[in-house]
């Protein structure tokens, strides 16, 4: 690995906001420390499976789903959306 990409991802692993990054396929690619803890998912259980797969599946999270598929769908505008996202009995506001 070379020294920029050692840094980066020593960044992302560091860094107290979740970050999760879906290729155009809709596999989730990346998934930080920081989004394990605020989520409540596995990095390991969540990478490499269809964004779809694995948050369809929480049918409590429509608003969290829906505020991707407008990112993903409407990449040429940046997006900021409140939404709640429920998981482990708990709900958090993202």
């Amino acid at each position: 690995m070379e020294q920029t990409e050692l840094i980066a991802s020593r960044i992302l692993a560091d860094m107290r906001d979740g970050v999760m990054s879906i290729d155009r396929s809709g596999t989730i690619i990346t998934f930080n420390p920081a989004a394990e803890r605020i989520l409540g998912l596995q990095a390991a259980d969540v990478t490499g499976r269809s964004f779809g797969e694995v948050f369809f599946e929480l049918e409590s999270n429509d608003a969290f789903n829906q505020a991707v598929l407008d990112a993903v769908y409407d990449n040429a505008v940046g997006h900021q959306k409140t939404v709640d996202f429920h998981n482990l009995g708990k709900t958090l506001t993202l």
